[in-house]
């Protein structure tokens, strides 16, 4: 029987917890958004972001380590603190040392793409929130609406905020956790992971977030290989991979 456990608060810009401190406890974000934090050049840089149903902390009680972010509330958030012991009912299972090598080799991958991405200066640092934009992404070509689904155009009012494809893989869903799902079916041209919008010093950027086929903003190709492209303000022009499949996009910024 699950055991009912008090929800805990800490208001915008408390620390969650800090770098270098012991790694006990793992959260679950039940309302509000976190951002994780590493040092570069003496400064706090932003490596991502977590929101409703995220889970915090899990890094190092995976790999035993001291904690080598820190996570600060953006907002006030409401979180409920999973018990670490799920690791030693996990170790009842048979496949456990698999899976444990799995999620271990994975954690890896995390901490050494965060640790590329400040190197890189492709992170956000710790910036104010007074630029404030209207950001609408909308289908243009056919094939476009048809993978919005019901939905006509979508309002920002994040960032990072991610895309791509949707997917009934129930893997799928624990790995590509994206902020909106476009549908597409197979041959696929949208890729589970496609982009992931982004501010820094003021403005939106586009950034491939391992798409297989790439895009074209503003005419120009982004893939894992060029990455990143600023935006306009204004009108911007996107398309998910080739030019041919006709996955044509709008996606207006407006300064407020």
């Amino acid at each position: 029987m699950r055991t009912y456990v008090k929800p805990i608060t800490f208001k915008k810009n408390e620390y969650i917890f800090k770098k270098g401190e012991p790694s006990i406890k793992i959260y679950q974000i039940i309302e509000g958004v976190v951002e994780i934090l590493k040092e570069f050049n003496g400064k706090e840089v932003i490596i991502a972001t977590a929101k409703d149903g995220d889970v915090i902390g899990e890094l190092g009680i995976i790999q035993d380590r001291l904690r080598e972010s820190s996570v600060k509330a953006k907002t006030n958030v409401t979180l409920r603190e999973i018990n670490p012991r799920i690791f030693d009912i996990l170790a009842e299972e048979e496949n456990y040392h698999d899976i444990m090598l799995i999620v271990s080799a994975l954690a890896e991958h995390v901490r050494d793409y965060s640790n590329k991405l400040v190197e890189l200066g492709l992170t956000n640092p710790v910036e104010s929130d007074d630029c404030v934009y209207n950001v609408v992404f909308k289908p243009v070509s056919v094939n476009a609406e048809i993978s919005f689904g019901d939905f006509d155009k979508l309002v920002i009012k994040k960032f990072p905020f991610k895309i791509g494809r949707f997917s009934r893989r129930k893997t799928d869903r624990i790995f590509h956790k994206n902020d909106f799902y476009l549908m597409n079916n197979h041959p696929f041209t949208i890729s589970r992971n496609h982009f992931v919008l982004e501010k820094k010093d003021g403005k939106i950027f586009f950034k491939d977030n391992g798409s297989k086929l790439g895009s074209y903003v503003n005419g120009k190709f982004v893939d894992k290989h060029n990455p990143i492209e600023k935006l306009s303000f204004g009108v911007n022009t996107i398309i998910l991979g080739p030019k041919k499949d006709d996955f044509v996009y709008q996606l207006i910024i407006e300064k407020m």
